[in-house]
């Protein structure tokens, strides 16, 4: 039942995130992500 669950997360997971590319709209799904999570966005540091 946990692998279910995990699957259909990253499947529900990745499909948005393509969606989100496509649209152009990356930066705002992630933020949305993280807030639904009770998280922020952490800094990418020195890349």
């Amino acid at each position: 039942l946990n692998t279910i669950h995990n699957l259909r997360f990253y499947q529900n997971l990745m499909s948005g995130l393509r969606g989100a590319i496509e649209a152009g709209t990356l930066s705002d799904f992630v933020t949305d992500f993280y807030a639904q999570c009770g998280e922020t966005v952490p800094p990418l540091g020195n890349v």
